[in-house]
């Protein structure tokens, strides 16, 4: 397990990042997700199904992105849409890449340096009791 230990209002939690898989499930295929088996490809990109939170649908996973996929429940809720996700792997077969979610669908999959900087770019931190 990797994160840091945190205390928030006398509470113990560790703050870390999901994973997001290693390499692309289909090869070149960002809109096939991440391989292997990843919490983005179950939680964020609706391989599972969570209790409270919107599942995507046909407009929120392809690249056709518009103001109706914008203001999409799930949208709303991972803000994905035009906005890029450090995860915490490293990319298998580059040592230099580091592994990005979101940005054209909220599956997607791709890679960056580990230097890039840009304001679309950031981190999407969990916290887990404990």
């Amino acid at each position: 397990m990797n994160g840091r230990k945190v205390k928030i209002d006398g509470r113990d939690y560790r703050c870390r990042l999901l994973s997001g898989g290693q390499e692309f499930r289909i090869k070149n295929d960002g809109y096939s997700g991440g391989s292997p088996a990843n919490e983005w490809d179950r939680i964020v990109a609706g391989g599972e199904s969570v209790a409270g939170l919107p599942s995507p649908n046909a407009r929120t996973s392809h690249d056709k992105l518009d103001a109706v996929a914008l203001t999409d429940p799930h949208n709303m809720v991972w803000n994905w849409f035009g906005a890029v996700s450090w995860t915490r792997e490293p990319y298998r077969h580059k040592a230099t890449a580091r592994v990005c979610r979101g940005y054209h669908a909220a599956g997607y999959f791709y890679l960056n340096t580990q230097s890039h900087r840009h304001e679309d770019i950031g981190w999407r931190p969990v916290l887990e009791r404990v």
